[in-house]
């Protein structure tokens, strides 16, 4: 609790959302709800089509399970999705993509925020934020989300 609590405050500690790194930016004003539900969206479609990053227990220890073909040739639509998303992603930036990929689809807390909170904050960080902030407002332009709800009007913290 003592880690969560300093990541994101004494009062956040106890929310659901503290518990995922895009909860934990947006509990500490960096994400916008939108752009933490495209993330999510975006994550959720490239897990369904090639599996998640990290292991699962599951699949490497059972030998009986069977093993699907590819995953993505029965949704050639999720590919489609998919693929321009990446597109749009790669359209706003290597830094972008990178900073997206890492925080969304592999669920890692972003270095530049570690830094923040640790007082150390290095000259690339706040580039780094607007990449990642970047990359989730093209998401959320993608997906369509900024028109079906008013909470883009906020925009996230920076880091200076």
């Amino acid at each position: 609790m003592r880690k969560r609590a300093a990541l994101v405050g004494s009062q956040n500690q106890r929310d659901q959302l503290a518990g995922d790194p895009l909860g934990i930016l947006l509990l500490n004003g960096f994400l916008t709800e939108d752009q933490v539900h495209a993330a999510w969206r975006f994550a959720i479609l490239r897990w369904r089509l090639y599996g998640k990053p990290f292991p699962s227990a599951a699949r490497v220890y059972d030998p009986y399970r069977p093993r699907k073909a590819s995953e993505s040739e029965g949704d050639p639509a999720g590919v489609d999705r998919y693929a321009r998303c990446c597109e749009v992603l790669k359209n706003c930036g290597q830094l972008a993509w990178q900073e997206v990929r890492n925080t969304a689809m592999e669920q890692r807390l972003p270095a530049w925020f570690l830094r923040l909170k640790m007082g150390q904050i290095r000259g690339g960080d706040e580039r780094r934020q607007q990449a990642l902030q970047m990359g989730l407002d093209a998401l959320v332009r993608e997906f369509g989300l900024a028109a079906q709800s008013d909470s883009g009007k906020t925009r996230p913290a920076k880091i200076a």
